[in-house]
């Protein structure tokens, strides 16, 4: 018992899981399943209504546009993803025990900071392109062939930026129905103002940036609107500014964005790992298993993520409780998902062609394993988030990184394309051996009577870090 207790420490200090009586009985989930259910309507609104807008495209204007577009947005989606500087994050933990008018303070200033840094993401981007030899003549190059695709593109950087970090803000504002608002709004938007602008001639790549630029601005000033209406908060005169913000916060969102890209490496390294060491015709196959494989592990992730935000300002124990019913269903969820896609790959796959329903259908059934490992991954990534220990946590993700690619090149170096997937799931194994006391001590730890009191207000965290248990 005294070793599992090891097992869930904070800054060096064990942590007493029954500090205060639990508020949630066993079955209550519903502060997860609110905004899990949330985040999976978004990521499929927006996927669909993204498939609607790129057929629009496609049928409306030459393929080398749609290409341009295509190669456009990617780099507006690693971009926005690398500006948000951790800030959505921070602000999961941060935003819950404020009033309105702290909320609006920190959000205006969080905002303010990633906009400016995704505008100048997306100029440094195009600068690059612009000056390094190597690019010319590249997509990405062509893409830029005047001062409209810029600053479209550039603007567009910044806006998928905001719009990352409204989504994760609004779970830490308790209001997570306005994710799937906003992209609702964002890609609904897309196929009209697609529609009229092909309509009246604009085929050009920075007419389809700005369809899908312009609806995330849209989208992100009507969370905002919802978030705080005209003249419900009052005292802004009385509110921090941008720098004073930026001083107090800086650390902690840096230290959750150092996670996120740690978290965020391997699934972007995979397919790099994999066109650098294998045929291309060989990429090709794994690379059509590994897009289907990264939709089986999403869901998990969303899971976990939700049981963050629900978690971060409560005590240890419900943490620990709500995590031993998410566990087994994210387990589940990825179980069901992993061989539903295994199972359909060879007559989904088929549409690519017959090479591609074979051996993409084989690299997929060992791709999908992993998404067990992630289950487990995520909620361990999630403890050590309420616990605070996010450096450690950003150390030991950077290592399973390196750990991943190594076993990944060793594999293919043997095996091709089959042996990268055995490798990478060998290294997930290693990681997951490693990871095994910590999930233990989740599973096992004792816990305190759940004994439902009425709410409390939180206690307020000092500036720029989330509360501590012994804060609580």
């Amino acid at each position: 018992m005294n070793a599992t207790r090891a097992l869930l420490r904070q800054d060096g200090a064990a942590v007493t899981t029954s500090a205060r009586p639990s508020r949630i009985g066993a079955v209550d989930l519903g502060v997860v399943l609110r905004p899990f259910t949330s985040l999976v309507a978004a990521q499929l609104v927006g996927t669909a209504l993204g498939f609607l807008f790129w057929v629009v495209a496609a049928r409306g204007v030459p393929a080398a546009t749609v290409g341009l577009v295509s190669a456009g947005v990617a780099a507006q989606a690693l971009l926005g993803k690398v500006a948000v500087l951790g800030v959505g994050t921070h602000l999961i933990a941060e935003l819950p025990p404020l009033g309105a008018a702290g909320r609006r303070s920190l959000l205006r200033a969080g905002t303010t900071v990633v906009t400016v840094a995704g505008l100048l993401a997306g100029a440094l981007f195009v600068g690059a392109v612009e000056l390094v030899p190597a690019l010319d003549g590249a997509t990405v190059h062509q893409l830029f062939g005047g001062p409209v695709a810029v600053a479209v593109f550039v603007a567009g950087t910044a806006a998928t930026a905001v719009g990352l970090l409204l989504d994760q803000a609004v779970l830490g504002a308790q209001r997570s129905s306005l994710q799937v608002l906003r992209n609702l709004v964002a890609s609904g938007l897309r196929f009209p103002l697609g529609v009229a602008l092909l309509a009246v001639g604009l085929t050009g790549s920075g007419a389809l940036l700005l369809c899908w630029a312009l609806p995330l601005a849209l989208s992100s000033v009507l969370v905002w609107r919802r978030l705080f209406p005209r003249g419900s908060v009052d005292g802004r005169g009385s509110e921090p500014g941008v720098l004073a913000h930026s001083a107090r916060h800086a650390g902690g969102a840096l230290r959750q964005h150092a996670l996120d890209l740690s978290l965020s490496a391997g699934p972007l390294l995979m397919p790099v790992v994999a066109a650098a060491v294998l045929a291309p015709e060989a990429n090709a196959r794994f690379a059509i298993a590994w897009l289907v494989a990264t939709f089986v592990f999403v869901p998990p992730y969303m899971l976990a993520t939700a049981l963050f935000a629900a978690s971060v300002h409560e005590p240890l124990d419900d943490f620990c409780r709500r995590a031993r019913r998410t566990l087994p269903g994210g387990l589940a969820i990825s179980a069901v998902l992993g061989a539903a896609a295994a199972l359909a790959a060879p007559y989904v796959l088929g549409v690519f062609g017959p090479g591609y329903a074979e051996e993409s259908s084989r690299l997929l059934a060992l791709l999908v394993p992993a998404g067990l490992w992630m289950v487990l991954k995520d909620h361990v990534v999630a403890l050590w988030r309420v616990q605070g220990r996010v450096t450690s946590a950003a150390g030991l993700a950077g290592g399973g990184v390196l750990l991943e690619v190594s076993g990944a090149a060793a594999g293919a170096a043997v095996a091709g394309a089959p042996g990268l997937c055995v490798g990478w799931l060998l290294a997930l194994g290693v990681q997951a051996y490693g990871a095994a006391p910590v999930v233990h001590g989740i599973l096992r730890a004792p816990l305190g009577p759940p004994t439902p009191t009425a709410p409390t207000a939180p206690t307020a965290a000092a500036p720029g870090r989330p509360l501590t248990e012994e804060a609580r």
